[in-house]
């Protein structure tokens, strides 16, 4: 009678343990499907931010430096005109150049102009008078007034900008402009080469604008020639035209860089680390305003990561549980704990239970 109550015992036991087994089993496959799905909306909101942030350092960087003009056999010196190229080039000097040569092979020799040189008020200075050269007329209108040809001693003086406005979207040239006053959304958008076939018409131009106080405006203008031509871009302005393909979509709207400024992080460490339960574990470039689940998206945060416990190392060391948007800083690590519970995990407890349960069955037969 007692060896029965014992084999109930022991069965009982047995099917408890293959229930929470099965249970844990469950309950991790539930857990792993949630977490796709939360990870796949983070790694969509994370694109979407970071497609408005384009590494813009490879519009303004100097084009590739041409080399000086060849020495043409039994030519003589006074084949060549001396010229002076100054100002904002990536290396000023006096140069030779050929007869035939105009405004842009002189600048061209001298390293072209550098991001924050003018490219609209390029002064050429012959004998005692001064004439104001238009390269980008030249380079996208055809006026070839604005690309004079050098004669000996000229002089070619690349000044400062005095302003620049960005303008991305569905235009024909998106990246940064020269202005020097105040310009309307319209001829802005002719500057850019007008609008591309991926134009939201009914959707409004946005202008993002920061005030002297460092806060963020976002303009909103509606379609219409008047509206378009009276309201002025003002230095700094970055004018966002909508695409077809992102009416539904929402945007924080974060920049790099204010037109027309430099920024300077001061750190000695410009790189933001992510390791843990991530793919690419490492070291991610700082993105200013970016929030922590943009870099553990570049990452790639794997089945076993707990994204609801993320933690960060400061660069003074402290450790610390951040909020849910919060912004990270040059030189911060980002840790991704593991979940308590995976499923890689609840498969080693099922096959520990079950292995237990007729160990315990064997010896119990076995010895009984």
């Amino acid at each position: 009678m007692k060896q029965f109550y014992l084999k109930k015992i022991f069965i009982f036991s047995l099917l408890t343990s293959l229930f929470v087994s099965f249970s844990f089993l469950v309950l991790a496959q539930d857990m792993n499907e949630l977490l796709k799905k939360k990870i796949s909306e983070r790694n969509v909101s994370s694109s979407n931010v970071r497609s408005f942030q384009k590494n813009d350092i490879d519009r303004i960087d100097p084009l590739p430096v041409s080399p000086l003009p060849t020495p043409i056999p039994g030519g003589a010196d006074n084949a060549y005109y001396n010229v002076h190229v100054l100002g904002q080039v990536k290396r000023p000097g006096v140069y030779k150049v050929f007869p035939s040569d105009r405004v842009t092979d002189a600048v061209k020799y001298a390293g072209e102009i550098l991001f924050n040189g003018s490219e609209t008020k390029i002064e050429l200075k012959r004998n005692n008078s001064t004439q104001i050269v238009n390269l980008f007329s030249y380079k996208y209108q055809g006026s070839l007034k604005n690309n004079p040809y050098l004669i000996e001693n000229d002089v070619v003086f690349v000044p400062l900008k005095k302003g620049e406005i960005e303008i991305e979207g569905p235009v024909a040239r998106p990246g940064f402009y020269e202005i020097d006053n105040e310009v309307g959304v319209s001829e802005a958008i002719k500057m850019a080469g007008g609008f591309t076939v991926g134009h939201a018409e009914a959707e409004p131009i946005r202008v993002i604008r920061y005030s002297q106080s460092g806060e963020k405006r976002i303009i909103e203008i509606k379609e219409g020639d008047n509206n378009l031509k009276n309201f002025k871009l003002q230095k700094g302005d970055v004018l966002v035209a909508p695409h077809i393909l992102l009416t539904k979509n929402k945007f924080d709207y974060n920049m790099k860089r204010i037109p027309g400024d430099n920024i300077f992080y001061p750190t000695t460490n410009e790189s933001v680390y992510v390791i843990g339960a991530v793919a690419m574990p490492g070291p991610f470039d700082f993105q200013p305003g970016a929030e922590i689940q943009t870099y553990v998206s570049q990452a790639g945060a794997t089945h076993q990561a707990s994204l609801n416990n993320l933690q960060i190392i400061n660069h003074e060391g402290k450790r610390f549980k951040p909020k849910k948007h919060a912004q990270i800083n040059p030189g911060d690590t980002i840790i991704v704990p593991d979940k308590a519970i995976t499923f890689t995990k609840a498969i080693t407890l099922f096959n520990s239970l079950t292995s237990s349960a007729i160990t315990t069955f064997f010896f119990y037969d076995r010895f009984n």
